[in-house]
């Protein structure tokens, strides 16, 4: 089912970059982590449909919170108001320990809730504290672009590859390092955050670009699974946290890389059922039979929406997915699916992953009428978008 939906994706990119001007003087490199297993769908696309790629292809050792690391000692591109977003609830310090990857003992001052304006006022403060997480922030950007520079060979343009949605460490990157040319392409684009998007110039989502669900098109019900996609894409491997430099070596290491870590973009046997179906279907790929990956994509992307929206018990059991990661430096995770009967019905529909498949499985018997109010409930709001539109 997923197989072909990677496939057009991988096609749409390659015509993509025969678009791309001063190929020479341009690399695509994709993100960690789920950016990793991109690069292989897509070179594994060239080989099975002897093309080759315009532009030379690299991995990028990069996470929200590199990113964002870039950016933050320059109060004007606010990335502090953005990562309270994944630090409510959380202290001061909390957010500092997680950009330096330190611990350390902060001032009273810190230990207040988290607060974007207060957080970069005391980033500049000139306090110990302060210092130290300066220091923190400057050493792994330094490690960081020493890392950059060898994955793009000092190519002056740089094409990030990633799954999506809203493109935050593309956002983060061109304001921490505007003397390269940046820009992205995505699985999908959506401002599901309702934050500026002045960046979606620069940014592409090859298979989807819409702000949230729309009944009349197939493709976005994934954004009422999304962590469906991630999950697939995303290897056994932590999330890029920090770098170091290492004995022998010329360019830093992240923690990602551990030893044999490419095996871990690999299906194992632990639950990788759906990508190794992914990889069987790249493997049927013949230069003769593109044509066909846009029609298998088309009844893929309608049965994918059938089994999001409107999901049986076996397709529960086939979707379910491991824990979700909180990422951004955090090690926490968070359940795809909570333990049946673990919570009521009102806790589901505001903060399930996939509120479709919770019901399914904790409410068997009056599952289709509460599929159906669900879905009622997306098509009416569509409806009045519209009249609104129309009424202006």
């Amino acid at each position: 089912m997923l197989g072909p939906i990677f496939a057009e994706f991988a096609l749409r990119l390659w015509i993509f970059l025969n678009t791309v001007e001063d190929p020479e003087d341009t690399c695509i490199l994709f993100c960690a982590r789920g950016g990793l297993r991109l690069r292989l769908l897509f070179e594994r696309f060239l080989k099975r449909a002897g093309l080759e790629s315009p532009v030379v292809i690299g991995d990028l050792m990069v996470s929200r919170l590199i990113a964002a690391r870039m950016a933050i000692l320059d109060p004007a591109t606010a990335v502090s108001s953005e990562i309270g977003r994944e630090f409510y609830g959380g202290t001061l310090q909390t957010v500092a320990h997680a950009l330096a990857q330190q611990t350390h003992d902060l001032e009273e001052c810190w230990q207040a809730p988290f607060d974007a304006s207060t957080f970069d006022r005391l980033l500049g403060a000139g306090l110990p504290g302060s210092r130290w997480l300066t220091q923190a922030i400057e050493e792994q950007n330094a490690l960081f672009l020493s890392h950059l520079r060898h994955r793009s060979g000092g190519r002056r343009r740089i094409i990030l590859c990633d799954t999506g949605l809203y493109g935050s460490t593309l956002r983060w990157l061109e304001r921490g390092l505007p003397h390269i040319k940046w820009s992205c392409v995505l699985l999908a684009r959506s401002n599901y955050k309702g934050f500026p998007t002045e960046h979606f110039a620069r940014t592409r989502g090859l298979s989807i670009e819409q702000n949230g669900y729309i009944p009349s098109n197939p493709r976005t019900a994934v954004f009422r699974f999304w962590h469906l996609i991630e999950s697939v894409l995303e290897p056994k491997l932590q999330s890029v946290k920090s770098f170091r430099m290492v004995a022998g070596s010329e360019e830093p290491r992240s923690n990602l890389e551990i030893e044999k870590w490419e095996d871990r973009l690999y299906p194992d046997d632990d639950g990788d059922e759906l990508f190794a179906g992914v990889l069987a279907y790249f493997d049927q790929i013949r230069w003769d039979a593109i044509p066909k990956i846009y029609k298998d994509a088309a009844r893929a992307w309608r049965r994918l929406r059938r089994i999001i929206i409107w999901p049986k018990p076996a397709d529960v059991e086939l979707l379910t997915t491991g824990d979700r990661s909180c990422d951004f430096g955090s090690s926490a995770a968070i359940p795809a699916l909570s333990a049946r009967g673990a919570r009521r019905l009102r806790s589901i529909l505001r903060s399930s992953i996939w509120r479709e498949g919770e019901i399914v499985q904790t409410f068997p018997v009056t599952r289709s009428l509460l599929l159906a109010g669900i879905e009622g409930a997306y098509l009416g709001r569509y409806a009045y978008r519209i009249i609104r539109r129309l009424s202006r």
